[in-house]
């Protein structure tokens, strides 16, 4: 009792994170009870015995804090491991706990300082929160590109290219009849590259999405993407190429000073209709 009032008085959190722990100890207590039978009685058919206690650990709200384990043997001599102790062990809510956490902005440097509730956790260093990142982003990245897709209706897909942290990456979104976008999947590498586009086609195909499907497709102007939806979607295609890239090719031609504010608004009027060739005499009558 003097115990709790003493981490009653620094507050009730330190006291539900005192009992938090108890609790623990006594999860592993009674495993062992149940292996070794109770603590100084004999048993003719104890299969195996008390071997101390060691400092172990546990991880709590993604901290690791220190406990006392509990250690037991065969009768023959080789250690027999406690199911309760390894499943406090588990590390997947502790590597979801940082991942959430950097995601809403806490940075990696400022994480023990904001988190730690523990006097005594540790774990919280910069190094170990960055491998719990790293380790909870590549999970998260699998689960993404390995999800099936069978269930989506896209009526509209988007291809193109972007460049993340000096990595060019090729991505696939899709829109479904509600207008919401889902993240179909991505790979490495340019939109200039068609065996890289195909590559990830083949992988939205194996998932479980239907290129035979009539469906809208966004583009650039890359021609490799072109090829790659003509060679997987054939006639179900119906290809658009994105106006604001057709506006940003366009306007580099034109020799008149274009405010980068208006320079998109300024552009529409070349793109009807929709050709190269009017756009071409549109160009030329503006400069001539």
């Amino acid at each position: 009792m003097a115990e709790v009032l003493s981490s009653l008085e620094q507050g009730l959190g330190e006291l539900v994170r005192k009992v938090g722990r108890m609790f623990i100890e006594c999860v592993l207590e009674s495993e062992v009870e149940q292996i070794a039978g109770p603590r100084s009685c004999r048993t003719q058919t104890r299969q195996a015995y008390r071997w101390g206690i060691e400092q172990g650990s546990c991880l709590i709200d993604g901290q690791r804090v220190p406990i006392a384990r509990p250690r037991i043997r065969e009768c023959g001599g080789k250690e027999l491991p406690l199911g309760t102790y390894q499943l406090f062990q588990q590390a997947t809510p502790a590597e979801e706990t940082v991942w959430s956490n950097i995601m809403r902005g806490l940075s990696m440097r400022d994480y023990k300082l904001v988190l730690q509730q523990f006097m005594d956790a540790y774990g919280l260093e910069k190094s170990t929160i960055s491998e719990r990142f790293v380790e909870a982003s590549r999970k998260k990245l699998e689960a993404l590109m390995s999800r099936s897709l069978q269930h989506l209706q896209i009526c509209a897909l988007l291809v193109d290219g972007t460049i993340f942290k000096g990595q060019h990456l090729v991505v696939a979104i899709g829109i479904d009849a509600f207008g919401k976008k889902v993240v179909l999947g991505l790979v490495q590498g340019a939109t200039e590259n068609a065996k890289v586009v195909s590559g990830l086609f083949e992988h939205l195909s194996e998932r479980g999405l239907d290129f035979g499907q009539p469906r809208l497709y966004l583009i650039d102007g890359s021609r490799a993407l072109r090829a790659a939806i003509e060679r997987h979607a054939g006639e179900a295609a119906f290809i658009q190429r994105c106006q604001l890239h057709k506006i940003r090719n366009i306007l580099p031609m034109c020799r008149i000073p274009i405010n980068t504010g208006s320079s998109t608004s300024c552009g529409w009027p070349m793109l009807t209709p929709i050709s190269v060739t009017p756009g071409r005499r549109c160009i030329d009558c503006m400069m001539n």
